[in-house]
């Protein structure tokens, strides 16, 4: 089990949501999430952001969370460096949203 498998599986259990309901939450099929929870595949990027909502993920959490998928992919694809800085203001404009409401 990778980093990422293990953190999106502690979570769905934490949240106490089966495997098929957080499989169809996200848009994959169950075998499909359940390869990724055990590090034998890998979670679509494009799935990234519904997984986080699914998970009910703090800002704290969906960051870690996000790291963890850039850097299961090999890649530093969520590294601040790496995005424009409209992206970066829209996440820090959202966290601060859901830190007070």
């Amino acid at each position: 089990m990778n980093e990422l498998g293990g953190f999106l599986r502690d979570k769905r259990q934490d949240e106490k949501l089966p495997l098929r309901s957080m499989a169809e939450a996200i848009g994959l099929s169950f075998a499909h999430l359940g390869r990724i929870e055990r590090g034998e595949s890998e979670l679509p990027p494009e799935r990234i952001g519904k997984a986080a909502e699914a998970l009910h993920l703090n800002g704290s959490e969906r960051k870690q969370f996000f790291v963890l998928a850039g850097t299961s992919m090999g890649a530093t694809l969520f590294e601040p460096a790496n995005l424009p800085s409209e992206y970066l203001d829209a996440v820090a404009k959202q966290i601060s949203k859901q830190a007070n409401p």
